[in-house]
């Protein structure tokens, strides 16, 4: 619960960040739970890093029907992933029940076509981080992916857990 309730915050913190920053016309109309909105659909699919022996892979599909606390319905992207160190699975949430709400890692609403800003949950530090994705039109085969620490409110009761499990800087390829 506390797990969903940080991701939720971070979601929305990031969105009024990105909303402020961007053309209203970019935004995803809550309620809509039927609208389907373009933003992004570059971004949805699998895609891959390889080094070595690890792995890191995520999938990204879209949810029309999201729903918040409050009651809403929002148009987000989400995703799930793996990662494999030396052929060893370190963490995965693709094996979690769709069906279980907020049994992801990733989660955004969209707001440019080429720019992602999402939360990320680490599942083995039981920590959330803000993560990055870019796509180049150039190259839409290719994603840039970075995950930072998230800025904000540090609980006195709960251990400061320093860096992530997955690596923080990769570059994915597009998985057919």
């Amino acid at each position: 619960m506390m797990k969903n309730a940080l991701l939720l915050a971070l979601l929305l913190a990031l969105s009024a960040s990105s909303f402020a920053q961007r053309n209203s016309a970019a935004k995803a109309a809550p309620g809509g739970g039927n609208q389907v909105l373009p933003l992004a659909s570059s971004f949805l699919g699998t895609w891959e890093w390889h080094s070595g022996t690890d792995v890191f892979r995520i999938v990204l599909t879209r949810d029309n029907a999201y729903p918040a606390p409050n009651g809403k319905l929002y148009s987000v992207i989400l995703g799930r992933h793996s990662y494999a160190k030396n052929g060893v699975v370190i963490e995965e949430t693709f094996t979690k029940s769709p069906s279980v709400p907020k049994e992801w890692s990733l989660l955004t609403i969209p707001r440019e076509e080429w720019r992602l800003v999402m939360g990320f949950m680490d599942q083995t530090k039981q920590k959330s981080g803000s993560a990055e994705l870019i796509i180049n039109p150039n190259t839409p085969n290719q994603l840039s992916f970075s995950l930072k620490e998230t800025m904000g409110t540090v609980s006195l009761n709960t251990p400061n857990v320093v860096g992530f499990t997955i690596p923080t800087a990769m570059t994915l390829t597009r998985v057919p």
